[in-house]
């Protein structure tokens, strides 16, 4: 009687409804409490160090029944397969001590090999299954992460017109440069081209920096020409480009929910600049950022393992590329084909450093649809957390570079003046 009982309780409280809980709490809590003590990045920190807390690292091995249970790993179906390839391995060990017919033996081996893979099908069916709702709720926060990032460029400003050109080639240049470093990178360490491993990293590191706070917007609102309208039209190229790598990731992998995806992306399209004109002030915008980001990060670090995976290649290259690709897609778009002298490119690059909510979005959205391995998926999540960890330097550099060039007068005058 008592597994009908469970069961029936599961039905009225989904365990998945528990787990979603603990994470969102978990994920405010820590962030709340880095947040009071001043540490930088507390939103992106907290809901890391929650994610961990509550995955495969931690609550994994403290209480593996309970992560099981709470975080959709199905471990009926992963017990189920696993016995089958020990049985597959205890097989060809009898049959390698035992005198028998090779062809009886083999095509008992074969029997055994097709079962196994058999229960690992459903095992990876069930728990695509039961992360769907990780995964929904991932989805949902991405397309609110899109609408409170302000999109709408601001109305009255004389010089966006002929600002567009410079802030389509900025975006242009800030999503493509660090994805190809990223394809780049990946493919020197063995992943397949155009895998849904590879344009999910893509797409992670393309995403536009927009919002961006005080320190980083006000060095920039009279330097650059066409002002943080510029900025803003780059970060929304950026992000067009960034879901259609994350689309394409989707498509290749055949995943059940990519039309869903996709319809979801074309649909937030359509309507974020309208819906972002209607917020009507950027400081709702930014406020809304700060609950955003904790529960996507740790949706990314829940499905991570940190203490198994020796390859540290991935994770190290993956950060650099996170920064310095974005950093040099910001400077290099400003100044070679956007026509910024390089003081102003270079405070232009800074801008474009921090990680934004949109990549912390496509890495939760990568890990639990399953196209990031969790590999991967650390190396772009240790990217986010230097990003962050370290702006306070990165914002105070751009301040300085500012303040120099008012002193000197370089100003936001075209390499070829104006």
């Amino acid at each position: 009687m008592e597994p009908d009982t469970a069961n029936q309780g599961g039905a009225i409280l989904p365990d998945w409804l528990g787990g979603i809980a603990m994470l969102l709490a978990a994920a405010f809590g820590l962030a709340w409490l880095l947040r009071r003590s001043g540490f930088p990045g507390a939103a992106a920190v907290g809901g890391v160090l929650a994610g961990l807390l509550l995955g495969p690292g931690v609550l994994g091995r403290a209480a593996p029944a309970m992560h099981d249970r709470l975080f959709g790993a199905a471990p009926i179906e992963r017990t189920a397969w696993r016995d089958a390839e020990r049985a597959v391995d205890a097989t060809r060990f009898a049959v390698g001590q035992a005198e028998v017919d090779p062809a009886s033996a083999r095509e008992q081996v074969e029997t055994l090999v097709s079962e196994a893979e058999a229960r690992r099908a459903v095992w990876t069916a069930a728990v695509e299954r039961k992360r769907e709702p990780f995964l929904m709720l991932a989805f949902a926060l991405g397309l609110a992460v899109l609408l409170a990032s302000g999109l709408a460029p601001p109305e009255g400003n004389s010089r966006q017109s002929r600002a567009n050109g410079r802030a389509i080639t900025l975006g242009a240049w800030t999503a493509f440069l660090p994805a190809v470093l990223a394809a780049v990178g990946l493919g020197w360490l063995g992943e397949p081209a155009w895998s849904p491993t590879m344009l999910a990293a893509m797409a992670a590191v393309a995403f536009g920096a927009w919002p961006l706070v005080a320190a980083d917007r006000e060095p920039l609102r009279d330097s650059v020409p066409g002002g943080l309208a510029t900025l803003r039209t780059a970060a929304l190229v950026a992000n067009a480009i960034a879901i259609g790598f994350l689309g394409a990731s989707a498509i290749v992998a055949s995943h059940p929910l990519a039309p869903l995806g996709l319809a979801g992306a074309a649909v937030a399209g359509v309507l974020v600049p309208p819906l972002a004109r209607s917020i009507g002030s950027e400081g709702r915008s930014m406020a809304a950022i700060p609950f955003l980001v904790p529960p996507l990060a740790a949706l990314a670090a829940v499905r991570i393992e940190p203490f198994l995976d020796p390859r540290w290649a991935p994770v190290i290259v993956l950060a650099l590329i996170a920064e310095d690709g974005r950093w040099l897609g910001g400077t290099l778009g400003s100044w070679l084909p956007g026509g910024l002298r390089f003081p102003v490119a270079l405070r232009v690059g800074l801008a474009s450093i921090p990680a934004g909510p949109g990549m912390v979005a496509a890495i939760a959205i990568g890990l639990q649809a399953g196209v990031l391995t969790p590999t991967v998926g650390a190396g772009l999540l240790v990217g986010v957390l230097v990003i962050e960890i370290l702006a306070p330097i990165r914002t105070r550099f751009a301040a300085d570079l500012a303040r120099t060039a008012a002193r000197t007068g370089a100003g936001t005058d075209d390499r070829g003046g104006s």
